[in-house]
C-alpha cells in the first residue's frame, strides 16, 4: 500500500469514527451495516461470550457502545490528548484489552491514531455541533450546508443591524 493510499484509508476511517461519535441510539444498525468491520465483533455486546464475569472483574460491567462513544467525544473535544488516545486504543470496553501484539489493527484504531497525530483535523462544527474530520486547519463547518446557514444568519444579522438605518436614511433623502 502506498503512502497516498494509506492516508486515504486513514481519512476514510476517521470519517467513520466521526460518524460513530455523532450516532444517536436509533442509528446504530445502519452504522454497523455501513461499517461492518470497523470495530471488533466483540465490541457489540450481543457478540460477547463470558462478558459478565470478565466485565465485573475489570469494573466495566455497564459497558456499551455509548460508553465508548462518550470517551471518544471527550477525546474529540480535547483534540485527542495522549491519555484519552491510549484509553481509546487499548480498551475495547469489554473488560479486556485488545490484543495489539497480534498484528491486526482495526480501522477505528487507525482513525484514533490519525486524529491523535493530526489533532487539528478533529473539529466540532460551529453550526450543527457535529464532530467531523477537517481537510484543512481553518475549516469551521462540517458541510457546505452548515457554512451556507452561517452565512445566511450573518447576512440576516447585518440586515437587521444596518438595513433599518439605511432604509430610514434613504427615505429621508427622497
Amino acid at each position: 500500500m502506498t503512502s497516498k493510499e494509506r492516508i486515504a484509508r486513514d481519512l476514510n476511517n476517521a470519517d467513520a469514527l466521526a460518524d460513530f461519535a455523532n450516532l444517536e441510539p436509533g442509528q446504530i444498525e445502519p452504522y454497523r451495516q455501513k461499517h461492518p468491520n470497523f470495530f471488533p465483533e466483540t465490541f457489540w455486546p450481543e457478540n460477547r461470550t463470558g462478558f459478565s464475569i470478565a466485565a465485573l472483574n475489570a469494573g466495566v460491567a455497564g459497558f456499551d457502545w455509548q460508553t465508548y462513544q462518550t470517551l471518544l467525544r471527550e477525546a474529540w473535544a480535547g483534540m485527542f490528548p495522549s491519555d484519552l488516545t491510549i484509553r481509546l486504543l487499548e480498551s475495547s470496553g469489554m473488560g479486556q484489552s485488545l490484543e495489539l501484539g497480534t498484528g491486526h489493527v482495526y480501522p477505528y484504531q487507525n482513525a484514533v491514531m490519525l486524529l491523535h497525530d493530526q489533532s487539528w483535523r478533529a473539529k466540532i462544527c460551529e453550526e450543527c455541533h457535529n464532530r467531523y474530520v477537517a481537510d484543512h486547519a481553518k475549516r469551521k463547518y462540517c458541510s457546505t450546508k452548515c457554512s451556507e446557514l452561517n452565512i445566511a444568519k450573518s447576512h440576516l444579522k447585518w440586515w437587521r443591524d444596518t438595513g433599518k438605518k439605511r432604509r430610514s436614511a434613504k427615505a429621508r433623502g427622497r
